[in-house]
């Protein structure tokens, strides 16, 4: 998927679609939502945090 594609999707399409997004809610125990697609998107949040620390 081109970044352009996934700048354009909506925090819905985003929950949905990105693998990786959906690994990080898994590895912190939250639902993939649209409010934490928004959140990692802007850096924030559980996923987010869950993703920086397996790093």
């Amino acid at each position: 998927m081109k970044i352009n594609e996934i700048m354009a999707m909506t925090h819905k399409e985003f929950a949905v679609k990105i693998k990786t997004f959906k690994a990080s809610c898994e590895k912190a125990g939250v639902e993939p939502t649209k409010r934490q697609a928004s959140k990692y998107r802007l850096k924030k949040g559980k996923a987010y945090m869950a993703k920086e620390a397996s790093k």
